[in-house]
């Protein structure tokens, strides 16, 4: 196989298969030959959602095309994604709705607009932003929303991702927006500590953190298994807070079902951040339809790799507002799946 001129394929580290190997793209074959594919698609962390959702994109290149092969990258997720699409570190990647905005219009932490960044396909719309909160804090202060958090200024010890994830900033925005900034939060004696799921599930099951906001599925494990340690419950987010956010991070509202998690009582509001999968305007043609060929024909193979993707519709691939690769605009229309506005 030889490199496509144009969209190089370095060396890249192989999630699942441990070796290093360079990835490359045969060139001058249509969607609709026999010839293999070699990519490379950046996801997430080990065992994490978006590396079983790429497991699911490789099974189905490999079933419409034989002998191709889709190698997972590791990473620190979206962000770091879009920086290498960038650096030619993969062929395409796995990205939040607003990690592509922001990175698009060169917000922080991005130095400068990547405005070459493409949409393939919006994979799932339902990783919708959790807040979570000790039932004995909410008992005792009567909490249902965030913005009660700011009414009360109730001095919470709360946990959010990382900065340069884009949970961190949503759940800083949500959190401004209700009127419980992270200074007024530290004004009223409380506290802001910064963790990745694991360590948030820790510091709950430890007692020292009242609340924990990280974007996850319904009905996710981490959630469940905090529950099972201490008693929580699930706080909404308020009407206006949520129009607020739905239009500053171009994110669609959500409701977590109360029959998602058996304590929470009712259905809880809140957005949500979903997943797409991202390339560069400068991928052929041919290979952006050869993938989305594959995960529309054999889209069963990405929905059976947990239980939170089998509600996966490829109506949906189209029903991002962000912008399509040429090639998967052409191919929504010719398939009749582009949305009727």
């Amino acid at each position: 196989m030889k490199s496509i001129k144009g969209f190089p394929s370095p060396m890249r580290r192989a999630v699942f298969g441990a070796a290093i190997a360079l990835a490359a793209v045969t060139a001058g074959h249509s969607p609709a030959s026999a010839q293999p594919y070699n990519l490379t698609l950046c996801a997430a962390s080990v065992g994490g959602t978006w590396s079983l959702i790429g497991a699911g994109i490789d099974n189905a290149v490999r079933e419409a095309f034989p002998g191709s092969i889709v190698t997972i990258q590791t990473s620190a997720g979206g962000i770091a994604n879009a920086a290498s699409l960038q650096s030619g570190g993969c062929d395409f990647a796995i990205m939040h709705a607003p990690e592509v905005g922001l990175a698009m219009a060169g917000g922080e932490p991005f130095r400068a607009p990547m405005d070459n960044l493409r949409l393939l396909a919006r994979i799932e719309s339902w990783s919708p932003l959790h807040i979570m909160v000790s039932r004995e804090l909410a008992d005792q202060h009567g909490l249902r929303t965030v913005a009660d958090i700011a009414a009360k200024q109730v001095p919470v010890r709360i946990v959010v991702q990382r900065p340069g994830n884009i949970g961190y900033a949503v759940s800083r925005d949500v959190l401004a927006a209700a009127g419980a900034s992270f200074e007024q939060i530290e004004e009223w004696g409380g506290t802001i500590m910064n963790g990745a799921s694991a360590e948030q599930a820790n510091l709950f099951r430890d007692r020292r953190a009242d609340v924990g906001m990280n974007v996850l599925f319904p009905g996710a494990a981490q959630v469940l298994d905090v529950a099972h340690a201490v008693p929580i419950t699930l706080l909404s987010i308020p009407d206006e807070v949520r129009l607020k956010i739905a239009e500053q991070w171009n994110v669609p509202e959500f409701t977590i079902s109360s029959s998602d998690y058996d304590f929470i009582g009712e259905d809880v509001q809140t957005v949500t951040l979903g997943a797409h999968l991202v390339t560069l305007s400068s991928m052929p043609e041919d290979v952006a339809q050869a993938v989305l060929t594959a995960i529309v024909d054999h889209a069963e193979m990405i929905a059976s790799v947990h239980p939170s993707m089998s509600r996966l519709d490829v109506a949906n691939f189209s029903g991002s507002t962000l912008p399509y690769h040429d090639a998967a605009t052409a191919f929504y229309t010719e398939r009749d799946m582009m949305p009727v506005n």
